[in-house]
């Protein structure tokens, strides 16, 4: 599901910029919703950054069925690895 949540994701070109930084939080219960954080370059307190989220939650709608909690987070905030991006992080 994680690989279906970025190609939704990159539909939604204000969070694709510079690139798209993204984690898909691992619920602690099957019924919890899929919540999902994503960077912005202008963060969460720009006026873009409501439109980009309900963007997103459509993008994933439609991409992968479900309905999803998303974060939009500042830029730099999520972890950066030296090699492989971390997608799927615990709750």
């Amino acid at each position: 599901m994680v690989s279906e949540v970025e190609g939704a994701l990159r539909q939604v070109e204000p969070v694709t910029q510079p690139t798209l930084e993204y984690v898909v939080v691992k619920p602690t219960l099957e019924t919890a919703p899929l919540r999902v954080r994503v960077e912005l370059l202008e963060g969460p307190n720009s006026g873009g950054a409501e439109d980009a989220r309900q963007r997103c939650v459509a993008a994933i709608k439609e991409g992968v069925g479900v309905e999803a909690e998303v974060e939009i987070l500042e830029r730099e905030t999520l972890e950066r690895s030296g090699y492989k991006a971390v997608r799927l992080v615990d709750a």
